[in-house]
């Protein structure tokens, strides 16, 4: 398939326990990165159509007393119900998984960089999730004609949609992947750019990386990964299978 084709996945929608949506991603091959090299999804997995909103973490951290005392700037970064949650460090989105899992029972957890790409493009090594032609402003909240200081509410842009169904991946805010630079310690990296950001970062290649793991980064949000138990089983068998037969690479499962 060549770089400029356009195409588009089928969109399968499944909600979980609490009525959170997530796009099916299926094991395929696909073209990673800016340089389009193949690389495998080993196992299907749900990857949530939005990033997780500020009400649904405000509500997070009023179940659970979470210690988290920024609000007051969350308030001025997405100031309307709906927009994402930011300020985020890694820790707090992944406090954030393992609390929908007490409640549900189910697996949820950070992507790794190669599931959040594949959500984000597809197979066919596309620049954007809706396929080559340069971002406008009706393509996502993105700094391009003017600068922009603060979040829109998640599914504002349409036109943000991947071929699988997921929307404002690039823009908005800069989403924490599961992945760790080991040379650095404990930094973290994020994918997609934010509204602050042009489309230089504001594309499915790009990315950066915070640290320390507990930072609360401005900007900074993330989406979740979502694994029903049938699914759960068959990713966890994926994943040991790959560990166990190369030993460098880390088993996603926390």
């Amino acid at each position: 398939m060549s770089l400029n084709s356009e195409y588009w996945a089928q969109s399968i929608i499944k909600k979980d326990a609490l009525g959170q949506e997530f796009c099916y991603i299926p094991d395929s091959t696909f073209l990673y990165g800016k340089d389009r090299i193949p690389n495998k999804i080993i196992a299907p997995f749900y990857m949530g159509k939005y990033p997780v909103t500020n009400v649904q973490f405000k509500h997070f951290v009023n179940e659970t007393g979470y210690n988290y005392d920024l609000f007051d700037v969350m308030d001025q970064l997405s100031p309307e119900p709906g927009c994402p949650a930011t300020p985020i460090s890694w820790q707090n989105a992944k406090a954030y998984a393992r609390w929908l899992r007490s409640i549900t029972g189910e697996y949820y957890s950070l992507p790794n960089e190669e599931e959040w790409e594949m959500a984000a493009k597809g197979t066919d090594g596309r620049l954007y999730p809706w396929g080559n032609s340069p971002p406008t402003d009706q393509h996502g909240n993105i700094s391009i004609n003017s600068h922009r200081s603060s979040t829109t509410v998640v599914g504002s842009h349409p036109l943000n949609s991947s071929p699988f169904g997921c929307i404002d991946m690039i823009g908005n805010v800069w989403e924490w992947c599961l992945d760790e630079i080991d040379e650095l310690g404990e930094a973290h990296i994020m994918r997609g750019g934010s509204c602050v950001n042009d489309e230089t970062y504001c594309n499915c290649n790009s990315r950066c990386y915070e640290s320390p793991s507990d930072k609360r980064v401005l900007y900074a949000g993330f989406r979740l990964i979502y694994l029903p138990e049938d699914m759960y089983d068959r990713y966890r068998s994926a994943i040991e299978g790959n560990v166990s037969s190369d030993s460098n690479m880390k088993n996603t499962l926390y």
